[in-house]
């Protein structure tokens, strides 16, 4: 049986080893006592100024990414979440009609 060296394997990813565990621990931490979020509603369009990723159902920059637009994309909004994880010391994020989640500094 060959070894495998699990940092090897994480390059791929661009991931070092304590990230994969910094990682987990935030998924357990979440997963055990998930945040609640106060969604202040906001119906609008916004338009992107960066290449934005869509993070699947939480205002945070470690969710998991529903897709990624191109900058010029028109982004329809329902609400936002002022508490979100902070980017930047930005924590504003936009939410959109699937629930999914954008950052605010990526749109005009």
């Amino acid at each position: 049986m060959r070894r495998h060296d699990p940092v090897n394997a994480l390059s791929y990813s661009q991931r070092t080893y304590d990230q994969l565990l910094r990682d987990i621990i935030h998924e357990y931490s979440t997963c055990k006592n998930p945040k609640q979020y106060n969604l202040i509603p906001e119906f609008a369009e916004k338009t992107t100024t960066v290449r934005l990723n869509i993070r699947k159902g939480l205002p945070e920059s470690t969710a998991d990414i529903v897709t990624t637009v191109p900058p010029g994309t028109a982004l329809f909004h329902a609400g936002y979440v002022a508490g979100g994880l902070s980017v930047n010391g930005i924590a504003k994020w936009y939410v959109n009609k699937d629930g999914n989640f954008f950052w605010s500094e990526g749109v005009r």
